[in-house]
């Protein structure tokens, strides 16, 4: 936990690209050019049910 108190907001992003690549997603990361825009294109290519997300990677030092 306390090596994530201490990312900055794009270690935080690369580090969760990390961890869904790790159970098996595809993910392409967007362009970094304004903090309000998708983070992450998230794929998983089930044949049956194929699934696509799109995620916008935010790290807060207190509570939300």
């Amino acid at each position: 936990m306390d090596r994530l108190k201490v990312m900055d907001s794009h270690q935080f992003e690369d580090f969760i690209a990390e961890l869904l690549v790790k159970v098996g997603f595809k993910v392409k990361k967007t362009a970094l050019l304004d903090e309000e825009e998708v983070s992450l294109i998230v794929t998983f290519d089930n044949p049956v049910l194929p699934v696509k997300y799109i995620i916008q990677c935010k790290k807060w030092l207190g509570n939300v």
